[in-house]
């Protein structure tokens, strides 16, 4: 599992506007962005609506 920011703005530009910058977000870590590098694993159940995962880069 991956986690990854999100990839735009929820508001679209308006016409004549750019679209925003892509965010990048230090808050996690690059390990975590990389499938073949992220140790998360995720098993959904249907009681389930909110997961928390310890994002702190052990190395």
């Amino acid at each position: 599992m991956t986690i990854l920011p999100p990839e735009m703005d929820p508001v679209p530009p308006q016409p004549g506007q750019t679209a925003a910058i892509k965010k990048v977000s230090p808050a996690i870590p690059a390990k975590f962005r990389d499938s073949q590098s992220s140790p998360l694993e995720l098993e959904v159940k249907e009681d389930a609506s909110e997961f928390s995962f310890d994002l702190k880069d052990a190395g």
